[in-house]
């Protein structure tokens, strides 16, 4: 199959939809590592779900799991290990999970370096990034956690952040 086909395959598979109703309350993140989709919401929920049903027999998605989050988060990001989760303080929450078995295992030491709430979070590869409304947009080691600079100053705080090779691509924060 060449890139074309691949590129008119994928096409072909965005004319299907499905309705998830796992969260009670509005959705306010979803990413996805790998073949799973991870989503978050105001029902103080983070939710896990199997996107291999739809690739493999075009079955909907099925849901794995959820975890009770202690706030909303705002923004989450995935990595093999890790899920990072902004819930409106100046600390990045760190659940460890398991992205081959999409499984939770639980909770880790929070990310600390910002002095303001984090609005926004994403990760690629073994790199974290966050922005957060102390005007600043930090780089994290997503394996160990370490900050390991930080990628602006007097930066006003992203809405949304999503990461495309050496570009960091964000909106800006609403309200």
């Amino acid at each position: 199959m060449g890139q074309a086909d691949s590129v008119a395959a994928a096409l072909e598979n965005l004319q299907q939809s499905w309705t998830l109703t796992i969260h009670t309350a509005v959705v306010t993140s979803m990413c996805s590592w790998e073949m799973t989709l991870l989503s978050c919401g105001w029902d103080l929920k983070l939710n896990v779900t199997d996107l291999r049903p739809v690739v493999e027999s075009g079955e909907p998605p099925m849901h794995i799991g959820s975890l009770d989050l202690p706030h909303a988060a705002t923004s989450c990001a995935a990595s093999r290990s890790r899920i990072f989760l902004a819930c409106g303080s100046s600390e990045i929450e760190v659940i460890s999970w398991s992205s081959g078995d999409a499984m939770l295992i639980g909770w880790d030491a929070p990310l600390r370096g910002h002095t303001r709430a984090v609005t926004a979070v994403a990760a690629s590869d073994t790199l974290l990034y966050s922005s957060a409304n102390d005007m600043s947009i930090r780089m994290w080691d997503a394996s160990s956690g370490r900050a390991i600079a930080t990628l602006g100053h007097n930066v006003e705080p992203c809405g949304t952040l999503s990461v495309a090779g050496d570009w960091i691509l964000s909106t800006a924060q609403a309200g």
